[in-house]
């Protein structure tokens, strides 16, 4: 063991890491095990030793939290109302300002997180695809930029969801939900598949 010690370097930190035949790397967002549920972090630094006081020979890393949907306080980031709360997608993740070390071993698989606007633009995004659009600040409780300060979409002024159904307007090149259009579930499913997702008669 005085051995092994005499070639350890506590402050030692690398920037690449394989595990389970994959290569990590510091800025990659990964998939975390957890007792309840999996949770994504990016990877900011790889602890070969005495990253974790109870096992100091075990490497370790620390990640900085992504937060989700449910995550977020919403009467303190003015979403308490549903429609507002809605404007959320299930695939958006808030990056914040908590910090953790955990095992290596609790690392899952790599995922991708884009902009909104890169995200809007990918068909089909496949697994462990995310998108985000603000931070979040734990101690706070806030988003930033605001919520009121996102870009807006449609007459309701909310931001674009991409779980939802929009049809995008002619004239105005504009995506608007069908329903703030007077267009009912019947009809939208009728324009879908017919193979129109247009409206000419709509600013």
């Amino acid at each position: 063991m005085e051995k092994l010690k005499k070639y350890v370097d506590s402050e030692l930190s690398y920037d690449s890491i394989k595990f389970r035949n994959i290569i990590f790397n510091i800025g990659d967002v990964l998939l975390i095990q957890a007792s309840e549920e999996n949770l994504i972090g990016e990877l900011i630094k790889i602890i070969p030793t005495n990253g974790i006081k109870e096992y100091p020979f075990w490497p370790a890393i620390q990640v900085k939290w992504y937060y989700k949907k449910k995550d977020i306080n919403r009467k303190k980031n003015n979403l308490l109302n549903q429609q507002n709360f809605d404007a959320l997608s299930d695939y958006e993740l808030f990056p914040s300002n908590h910090k953790d070390i955990i095992y290596i071993e609790s690392i899952l698989n790599k995922c991708k997180v884009y902009t909104y606007e890169e995200y809007d633009n990918i068909t089909d995004p496949p697994d462990l695809t995310f998108f985000t659009r603000a931070n979040y600040e734990i101690h706070a409780e806030l988003l930033h930029p605001k919520f009121d300060e996102w870009k807006k979409g449609c007459i309701c002024q909310k931001p674009l969801n991409p779980d939802q159904l929009y049809i995008k307007c002619d004239k105005c090149n504009g995506w608007y939900h069908p329903k703030c259009c007077g267009i009912d579930e019947k009809e939208s499913n009728k324009i879908i598949n017919n193979g129109c997702i247009s409206i000419k008669e709509f600013s």
